[in-house]
């Protein structure tokens, strides 16, 4: 690695671009090596609304449904189709986002390559494939990668566009590209507006050409429009659904929620937020690499500040909306690298890869604990299958998740939610059955599941011991050394790797027949 990273560094010749491919060839290999060493797998947020409704497409029976997560046919048609292809299994689940994450690593050499050089297109590649919130959404079956992935490919093709040798039909392919994230999260395509706005602003670049573009993102809205017509029976069901849902919408956090991504809490991004500041500082100073094209250079620098500040103003802020701006902060991270000596940018390099590395096992081994309880629990009833559960929003999730992909016992009756328990208890229905109450998922879910107090004085204490889900790759290796060394740290920071990244086992309980809450 410290050859290749070296390598990196050394002046463009006419001669280098074949070299230059392979190794992005190379980078591309360990990218996604690098997937699979930390793979997420199951989390029990919109799996399973993506996995039934990709079942539901791959069945010919398209589900009806007002949930917004239901209609994003971008992510569930792609997805019916690699469960065709590999099977109703856990890599047909996630081969769409994996697939997507390695193309948008190739497509950021690309766009590097075109705006500046191979050699900064190598070094941008290389941050955007240890980035860990990239490596972490590539084996999670999400929205996420897809649509950073057309984001990306709409700034490729319109960077394209908008050089001196550009063609007309790059501005409609960089039109279908933005068109399709309204497919995949229609959000993605509103805020690209916005961006795409600033850029025609700022840099003056509103002309008759972007007609192709607009052309482009129109087809793909007529298609998406019939599809729901088809399906619903209503052109405009994606447009109702998501108006339906605002009215659910809070504030989560602060504005400052993704400048601290960056800067402060950079467990999401590693160095690349610290490496694209001083990238862009560098260049407003005339210090790195020229630009072959200024207005692909303003494009991604308006991309990633634009993107920043846009879903910084926005009411919700997710860690996995990053994503969308993951790009244009290891295109400029790139550009310093190129910009410094050979030395210096293989040692910088190296510790983001380092850092990225063990943040993303970080990432892979916490995912993995706070479902280490609710995969067992899908285990302890293919094992008891006459026994009725009652469990957490998480374990029920799961077991949605496994049953959609063939995973579990045929002959035992599914998971029931603890809010289903309440209503059983309640009508004098209590019969024998075990109960669940994990401590990893405590705090999340449905809010029904903590109504412990009600419930307890019909449950009785079982002796019965559950072997917690193991994790997984690289991060049972890491939380492992973690957790020994914490034993050695300070109480309070020992603790709280601890709380982290160990799991605590569940609680069971067998139910009271015949009791009833006071």
């Amino acid at each position: 690695m410290t050859v290749v990273l070296a390598r990196f560094g050394r002046p463009q010749g006419k001669s280098e671009s074949g070299s230059g491919l392979i190794i992005a060839g190379v980078v591309l290999i360990v990218a996604a090596l690098f997937r699979w060493a930390v793979f997420a797998g199951f989390f029990g947020s919109d799996e399973v609304t993506y996995l039934g409704a990709a079942k539901g497409v791959l069945s010919g029976e398209w589900p009806h449904s007002s949930y917004i997560g239901s209609l994003r046919y971008g992510v569930n048609v792609p997805v019916a189709a690699f469960l065709a292809l590999f099977g109703v299994n856990e890599w047909g689940a996630v081969a769409w986002g994996f697939l997507a994450s390695l193309a948008e690593v190739w497509l950021v050499y690309l766009i590097a390559t075109r705006v500046w050089s191979s050699r900064v297109g190598l070094w941008a590649m290389l941050l955007l494939a240890v980035m860990p919130l990239h490596a972490h959404f590539a084996t999670r079956l999400m929205a996420d990668s897809p649509l950073a992935l057309f984001l990306s490919l709409g700034v490729w093709f319109l960077v394209r566009a908008e050089s001196g040798s550009g063609r007309l039909v790059d501005y409609f392919w960089a039109g279908l590209a933005f068109g399709a994230c309204y497919w995949i999260k229609d959000a993605g395509l509103y805020v690209a507006g916005m961006m795409l706005m600033a850029y025609a602003l700022l840099c003056q670049r509103f002309h008759w050409r972007w007609g192709w573009l607009v052309l482009g993102v129109l087809l793909m809205l007529l298609g998406n429009m019939a599809l729901m017509a088809w399906v619903h029976g209503d052109p405009l069901h994606l447009v109702h659904s998501g108006r339906n849902s605002l009215g659910r919408i809070v504030e989560t956090s602060g504005p400052w929620f993704y400048l601290k991504a960056l800067f402060v809490d950079i467990r999401h991004v590693g160095l690349a937020g610290w490496l694209c500041l001083l990238g862009l500082v560098q260049m407003l100073r005339g210090r790195t690499v020229a630009a072959s094209s200024l207005l692909g250079q303003r494009l991604i620098v308006i991309w990633g500040l634009g993107f920043t500040l846009i879903l910084s103003a926005l009411p919700i802020k997710q860690s996995n909306y990053i994503l969308m701006f993951a790009a244009p902060l290891a295109l400029l991270g790139g550009l310093l690298l190129a910009s410094l000596s050979r030395r210096v940018s293989a040692s910088i390099c190296g510790m983001a890869v380092v850092v990225g590395g063990l943040l993303a096992a970080l990432q892979q081994a916490s995912l993995h604990s706070f479902t280490a309880n609710s995969l067992a629990a899908v285990r302890l009833a293919d094992a008891n299958p006459d026994m009725r559960i009652y469990v957490p929003t998480g374990a029920f999730r799961a077991d949605l998740y496994a049953q959609a992909l063939n995973q579990t016992n045929p002959r035992r009756q599914p998971l029931l939610e603890l809010a289903q328990l309440d209503r059983d208890l309640l009508g004098g229905g209590g019969s024998e059955a075990w109960v669940m109450r994990d401590p990893q998922t405590e705090g999340w879910g449905d809010a029904r599941d903590h109504n412990w107090s009600e419930r307890s004085e019909c449950l009785s204490r079982l002796a019965l011991h559950v072997e917690p889900q193991p994790g997984l790759g690289l991060g049972r290796l890491v939380s492992a050394a973690m957790l020994a060394i914490s034993h050695h740290l300070p109480a309070m920071g020992g603790e709280r790797i601890r709380q982290q990244l160990g799991v605590k086992p569940a609680f069971w309980y067998r139910v009271i027949p015949g009791c009833r809450p006071s």
